[in-house]
This record gives structure tokens, sequence and C-alpha cells, in this order.
């Protein structure tokens, strides 16, 4: 039964600090892009402006919290295997 309390623990924490990263980080954008537009649209790299940097970081967090899910589930696939064992004994 332990196994199953901590299989719960993990993922309720899982899913809600990667919820909250999430959230805050794609909302950010629009937010800064209606309070501050035009330290926004300056260049950053090249004649990119900040708002396309920081756009193309969402595209490579979205890959990021992809890879860390697939890590996180397979976590959780060897604590529902064990729970399935403990419970076959």
């Amino acid at each position: 039964m332990d196994t199953i309390q901590r299989w719960k623990q993990e993922r309720r924490l899982f899913i809600v600090s990667i919820t909250i990263l999430s959230l805050i980080f794609y909302l950010t954008l629009p937010l800064l892009l209606t309070v501050i537009p035009e330290a926004m649209n300056k260049p950053a790299i090249g004649g990119l402006s900040l708002a396309w940097v920081y756009a193309f970081f969402q595209v490579v967090m979205t890959w990021l919290i992809g890879w860390i899910y697939w890590i996180k589930a397979k976590h959780l696939d060897k604590l529902v295997a064990q729970m399935k064992q403990e419970e076959a004994e």
C-alpha cells in the first residue's frame, strides 16, 4: 500500500509543478508583449526581436517538457509494475 501512496504523491507533485511552470512560462510572452511592447520589439540576436527569441525558447521548452514527461512516466510505470508485483504476492 505504501507504493500506491508514493505513486499518487509523485504523480500529483509532477503534474502540479509542470503545469504551474508551463503556465508561467507560456503566459509570460503575451503579458510582456502587452506590458512592455517596446522592449520586446528591440533586436536581441541579429535582426530577431526579443519576442521572437522568447517564442523560439517556448518551442525548446515544449520539447524539454515532453522529454521530462517521458522520463517521469517511465519512473511511474516502474512503480505501477512494483505495485502489481506486491499485489500478486
